[in-house]
């Protein structure tokens, strides 16, 4: 799959620039486009992402979850939940297309540490290192999230209540079948997130 991050700031030529898109893919064997936009939807992105879809079809074209309105591409549904269901997230997701196989997944690696309470859902965001180092200090009893499909535990620090949340590698496989079992047609990792989790993610088969 080629990764378009696209840092011009204005697309002029949606027809243009998706004919240099497929020169790419033919050149390098590419199968499909995920089209990694940062920014909120904008018509110029919306219209390069449906021409794109419509001129590359019957290969995919990827976009976030933000830009679903691209008629022909494939939303990318992120799998880092605070809140709510993971199933139902997904099964919400799903319900407004023809079939789940119109949906990949964003399978991002979720590392939070929240203070309590936290109405906002927001929290701080944890290198591993640092999630090591406090798990290391704290030695927490550590519980699993049917609902949220990950691990957590929680810890007192200056009277202060904190819930971590976290994924590890039995957790995000276990989002990965829920996505196959539920027919998300792809599902993509951001390389350094889980480089320390790939043998366990993609064990070599004997």
């Amino acid at each position: 799959v080629l990764t378009c991050a696209l840092p011009i700031s204005f697309i002029a030529s949606p027809e243009r620039l998706s004919a240099a898109a497929i020169r790419e893919c033919g050149r390098r064997g590419y199968s499909g486009v995920l089209l990694d936009f940062e920014q909120s939807p904008t018509p110029d992105r919306l219209a390069f992402a449906e021409t794109l879809a419509r001129r590359l079809a019957p290969r995919p074209v990827y976009v976030p979850e933000s830009y679903a309105a691209a008629s022909g591409a494939i939303p990318l549904i992120c799998t880092a939940i605070s809140g709510g269901n993971f199933v139902q997230r997904l099964q919400e997701a799903a319900a407004g297309r023809d079939r789940a196989g119109g949906l990949a997944l964003d399978v991002q690696r979720l590392r939070m540490d929240f203070q309590l309470p936290a109405p906002s859902g927001a929290g701080t965001p944890l290198s591993q290192e640092t999630l090591e180092t406090l798990m290391a200090e704290e030695s927490p009893s550590v519980f699993f999230s049917q609902d949220l499909c990950a691990r957590y535990f929680t810890y007192t620090r200056n009277g202060e209540t904190h819930f971590v949340l976290y994924d590890d590698a039995d957790t995000l496989s276990q989002k990965l079948r829920t996505g196959a079992a539920m027919g998300f047609s792809a599902a993509f990792f951001a390389f350094p997130e889980v480089r320390d989790l790939l043998p366990r993610l993609f064990p070599r088969k004997r």
